[in-house]
């Protein structure tokens, strides 16, 4: 079966297996029903980290069933909260604050990208769809809107969002232009054209799933014009154009998959569906960027294959790129699968096998596959999300037991959950309590802010055409960012020899939470303001500097305070002219001659002419560097003088 969603280009596959399939666990509790039930649930919930001590994160951590109450303040069919701007309540079985983000209704654009959330965490930006389209950017912790009326994407909605660095800064799409709109005090904010495609080519959907710029906003990818439609740019450096090798888009974000960048921006990746590949006809895919080279692998990489493409990348502290996804084929689980692996034709259990992949999850049934988000950066950048949506929990579904809570239950049921990619600990957020129908939208679909501060999601609240975003703040007290940035000099050359009043000073830089400022230096003396947005750049007036050797370097921060000092470069500045000795003309004829003349050091050759002092005519530059030089003029008139 394979379920379209009307505005993301992505599918959910499950093997016609999956009806069929049956565990140890589920033929024993035939025998010993209640018993069973119990012993299943902990047998499929994985062993590593259920025990962990509590740290300071919400949720539960245990593996037992937790129905939502059926009767009372908080009844499963009837609770829904207050539709008022920073209305909240507390999750009467997980205990913690679900506050609500929109009141509006309307069917958002959420899905697992981190960047429907600024780079500070503290909004989420919302469609208002579809009559009067536009976005609201709104203020997680008051449900304040704080901008509203935002618009120009078009049918791209879904692949616009904020900035990974600048919290004031978000774009959108349009035509053959990438927009950037500059959130300012007061409500209002500016529209800026920020990037046009090389010969102004129609920009295409990337599949409106994971993020098109990398964590430290580095890097970005573009989808516009033919096959291979796909291009990586280094946004430190636009001008110097596209990656070589582009990818082919059609197999991923023309085919309802997707395509984006890993967090860490090494990897081009993507999921390609329907394609007919590996075992499902659908596949994982990864490209590795060769950034000192501008270039991207010229093959792709399918490194799983066993399920559709639900899922979402994470760049983790142990150093390696991963994806969250499922294994749907002979087993229901939710897993994490090292993406440099190559998968191409092998079976499931040869896949489960590879090298650093690793089983997250056992779902009880077949029925809690949902959607998944992964944090992107900082100290919580191992933890993914995940919603379970159970299709048989339909409006108004389910009746009390004698305890008074909903029933028929199972662990980790419509639940919001937490899992360490690295530990494995699970923790359990909460119940986003939407109800199936019929409407794509009744989906909880969801999304992590980029440090993991924030989880959102979508739910109807058992209410037929009503969705709004709620969150759970994850953390307030993650541990402190003490990873300095990296910086180093990328214009002039070591031991290049430079002169004017505007020699561009270029520093490359990048951070795992993101770049604050570069401030560049000139031995040892601060050079110009500090950039705080990239290119990092400055203009060095070299005529105030005195002629000889000088030291350039550049110190990076971030947010935290953390700095790095790029390695100094020497260079040398001459802004002496050459003394010009033993002009001669040689070879004099009615029409032309050779202006022959010595420099004391090498320059370049040049000469002006013309009747009077004035001179008026110019020979074409020779900038080859030499002491003896010679300029020969042609086009003279006879009898005519030239100085």
């Amino acid at each position: 079966m394979v379920v379209f969603g009307p505005q993301f280009r992505e599918a959910t596959m499950f093997s016609g297996k999956l009806s069929g399939s049956r565990t140890l666990a589920g033929q024993l509790c035939r025998a010993v029903f209640i018993a069973c039930v119990i012993a299943a649930i902990y047998s499929l919930a994985p062993t590593f980290g259920q025990l962990l001590p509590p740290v300071n994160l919400p949720g539960l951590i245990d593996a037992l069933v937790h129905a939502p109450p059926a009767t009372g303040s908080f009844a499963y069919n009837s609770f829904v909260p207050a539709n008022t701007v920073g209305a909240s309540y507390r999750d009467p079985v997980f205990g913690t604050t679900v506050r609500r983000v929109t009141t509006d209704h309307t069917s958002d654009d959420i899905y697992a990208r981190n960047m429907w959330w600024n780079a500070d965490e503290t909004r989420y930006l919302h469609r208002v769809c579809c009559a009067n389209d536009h976005w609201d950017v709104i203020e997680v912790a008051t449900g304040r809107v704080t901008h509203t009326g935002i618009t120009g994407y078009g049918g791209l909605a879904a692949d616009g969002g904020f900035d990974p660095v600048d919290p004031n800064a978000l774009y959108y799409f349009s035509g053959s232009s990438i927009h950037k709109v500059t959130l300012n005090a007061g409500g209002t904010w500016s529209d800026a054209i920020y990037f046009t495609t090389p010969g102004s080519q129609t920009i295409l959907d990337n599949g409106g799933t994971i993020n098109w710029m990398d964590a430290s906003g580095h890097y970005m990818v573009v989808r516009y014009g033919p096959e291979p439609s796909m291009h990586v740019f280094d946004r430190q450096n636009l001008a110097a154009g596209p990656y070589a090798n582009a990818v082919d888009g059609v197999a991923t974000a023309g085919s309802n998959g997707y395509a984006g960048l890993s967090p860490d921006g090494q990897y081009l990746v993507g999921y390609e569906d329907n394609v007919g590949i590996g075992v499902t006809g659908s596949t994982g895919v990864s490209w590795k960027l060769d950034h000192p080279n501008r270039s991207i692998a010229a093959s792709p990489n399918y490194f799983w294959s066993l399920c559709g493409d639900h899922g979402s990348f994470i760049s983790a502290s142990d150093g390696r790129n991963y994806m969250v996804v499922t294994d749907c084929t002979a087993h229901a689980e939710l897993w994490r699968v090292d993406i440099t692996n190559n998968a191409a034709g092998l079976t499931e259990a040869q896949q489960r096998a590879l090298p650093n992949n690793k089983l997250l999850l056992a779902f009880p049934t077949w029925t809690d596959f949902g959607h998944y988000a992964t944090v992107a950066k900082g100290a919580l950048k191992d933890w993914a999300f995940l919603s379970t949506e159970d299709g048989s929990d339909t409006f108004n579904s389910g009746t009390a037991d004698a305890n008074g809570n909903i029933t028929p239950w199972h662990a980790y049921r419509q639940e919001i959950m937490a899992v360490n990619v690295i530990t494995g600990e699970i923790r359990r957020v909460a119940h986003h309590r939407s109800r199936q129908g019929t409407d794509y939208y009744d989906q909880p679909r969801l999304s992590v802010s980029w440090g993991g501060q924030w989880v959102g999601w979508s739910s109807d609240f058992n209410q037929s055409g009503v969705h709004d975003i709620y969150a759970v703040q994850f953390s307030t007290t993650a541990s402190p960012d003490t990873t300095p940035p990296t910086v180093s000099l990328s214009a002039p050359a070591n031991g290049a020899t430079v002169s004017g009043p505007a020699v561009t000073v270029l520093a490359s830089a990048s951070d795992n939470v993101g770049v604050a400022g570069v401030q560049f230096k000139l031995d040892g003396a601060t050079l110009g303001a500090e950039v705080t947005v990239a290119p990092y750049a400055v203009a060095w007036n070299t005529t105030l500097a005195t002629s000889g050797t000088h030291s350039l370097t550049a110190v990076a921060r971030d947010a935290a305070g953390n700095t790095a000092t790029a390695a100094a470069v020497s260079v040398t500045v001459d802004n002496t002219p050459p003394v010009i000795a033993t002009v001669s003309a040689s070879s004099i004829s009615s029409a032309g001659a050779i202006i022959t003349w010595a420099t004391n050091e090498v320059s370049d050759s040049q000469v002006d002419y013309g009747p009077t002092t004035a001179y008026g005519t110019t020979t074409p530059l020779n900038a080859s560097l030499l002491t003896a030089h010679a300029v020969t003029l042609t086009g003279l008139l006879p009898t005519t003088t030239r100085r």
